[in-house]
């Protein structure tokens, strides 16, 4: 419950921002040399792997070096990532390190069918094109602990495609 809270905020305030903007000025943006991620803060995408484990994301770039994330599948996950060359008006691709929580679905902790969360630290490659289109491979460390377990540290990685509004 508390995922799909937090999705529809996160959903309602990127949606407002990106309607705020003005129609004309949003187009006219998108032609000019700004950068990519100023154009098209917004973003839907596909994943395999990653966060999600199967399923869809959002994204946003409240300022062009830094994401705000959001997804759902076979897992909920919410991320912030780092990106080093978001700022620079000609490049597309940005590599980029993040920290993001998940909650699986699928996996129960104890007797009590309890899921706990876990850690996970991206770090990556991103690309959005002029289009719209938009392209992401990351690794990650992922940080997991559990009563049977004890603390596991697993590597994982993921592919997202999507396109930015």
């Amino acid at each position: 419950m508390k995922t799909q809270i937090i999705l529809i905020i996160f959903a309602l305030a990127t949606l407002t921002h990106t309607y705020t903007q003005g129609q004309t000025e949003h187009q006219n943006r998108r032609h000019d040399n700004t950068n990519v991620r100023i154009a098209r803060p917004f973003g839907i995408s596909a994943n395999i792997g990653g966060g999600n484990i199967l399923g869809l994301s959002l994204d946003y770039f409240p300022v062009p070096q830094l994401s705000l994330e959001a997804g759902v599948g076979f897992s909920q996950y919410f991320a912030v990532k780092y990106h080093f060359l978001g700022g620079k008006d000609e490049l597309k691709w940005s590599p980029f390190i993040g920290a993001a929580y998940c909650i699986p679905s699928f996996l129960k902790d104890n007797e009590y069918g309890e899921v706990s969360g876990f850690f996970a630290f991206p770090v990556g490659v991103h690309f959005i094109g002029r289009t719209g289109f938009s392209f992401s491979i990351a690794v990650a460390a992922v940080l997991y602990q559990n009563e049977f377990w004890g603390s596991t540290v697993i590597p994982w990685g993921g592919i997202r495609i999507g396109y930015h509004f």
